[in-house]
């Protein structure tokens, strides 16, 4: 939010008014998607949270990337378009195979995160502390007030699904090497298929 305000000079002078103004015009704008969307696709308007939170979901982990919601300039920019999706890096991680596996990281990687918080340094702590915060405020957001299933409303999450993804494996993969190398899953095997 502070590098919001740095750089839109519109801000500067009486930033509580303008910060005001702005969110009186996002929720206009908002508001004007809603009815014109509800105008041409009704069943695009989400009414639940349990809705928003698995358009959330998909558009995170299933879903191929969107490049457009109306689709008014899909024939003029139709080559960037194919070849955008004809890059598999773009679309890396999605589907219901890799976008689960990912989704089962993203999980884990949450639990990990929060049970690891207690025994870290007080700075440090805190730093994960606002990051977990920021993660949980933002998912929040887009479940509570954001009711069209539009892919760019969850980009901002992308970053730090990205990292706890990678704490999950992370922790994953040290967990299972110790495991393997210290002989405990040999024994394991016995107790799991009994």
């Amino acid at each position: 939010m502070a590098i919001s305000l740095l750089l839109n000079p519109v801000f500067w002078k009486e930033p509580l008014e303008a910060i005001q103004a702005s969110l009186l015009e996002r929720k206009d704008l908002l508001t004007r998607q809603v009815n014109e969307t509800g105008e041409l696709a009704p069943g695009q308007i989400l009414r639940t949270p349990g809705e928003r939170a698995a358009i959330l979901l998909a558009n995170l982990y299933v879903t191929p990337p969107i490049v457009s919601e109306v689709g008014n300039y899909d024939q003029d920019l139709e080559n960037d378009i194919n070849a955008y999706m004809e890059n598999p890096a773009n679309s890396l991680f999605r589907g219901y195979l890799w976008g689960g596996i990912s989704l089962g990281g993203t999980l884990l990687g949450v639990v990990v995160w929060a049970f690891s918080i207690p025994g870290t340094e007080p700075r440090l702590r805190r730093f994960m502390t606002l990051l977990l915060l920021y993660s949980l405020s933002q998912a929040a957001f887009v479940i509570f007030f954001i009711p069209l299933p539009w892919q760019r409303y969850s980009i901002p999450m992308v970053p730090i699904t990205t990292c706890l993804t990678t704490v999950g494996f992370f922790w994953l993969m040290k967990t299972s090497r110790r495991y393997l190398t210290g002989g405990r899953l040999r024994a394991l095997l016995p107790k799991i298929f009994a």
